[in-house]
C-alpha cells in the first residue's frame, strides 16, 4: 500500500466484500508490514487463511496502525 488512503480503501472493501474477497491485497499487505517491521504475529495472521476473519481483521488494523504512524524520532537526550 502506497498511501492511508489506499489503506482507507481496502478497509471499505473489506467491510463491503469481506475477506476471501480481498485475499490478494492482504498478502501484499502482509508483506509490507512484515518489510517495515509490524509485529511478526499480526503479519502472521494478516497473512494465514486458516485464521478467523474477525483475528485477520483485528491484525489488518495493527498492520495498518504501523504503515501509517509518523517516524519515531530518536532521543538525543543526554542525562548530566
Amino acid at each position: 500500500m502506497d498511501t492511508s488512503t489506499d489503506l482507507d480503501q481496502l478497509a471499505s472493501d473489506l467491510a463491503t466484500h469481506g475477506v476471501a474477497a480481498n485475499e490478494h491485497a492482504l498478502a501484499r499487505l502482509a508483506r509490507e508490514g512484515r518489510a517495515a517491521g509490524a509485529s511478526s504475529v499480526a503479519v502472521a495472521v494478516l497473512g494465514d487463511r486458516r485464521e478467523p476473519w474477525p483475528a485477520r481483521i483485528r491484525a489488518f488494523t495493527l498492520v495498518a496502525r504501523h504503515l501509517t504512524r509518523p517516524p519515531q524520532a530518536t532521543s538525543t537526550f543526554t542525562a548530566a
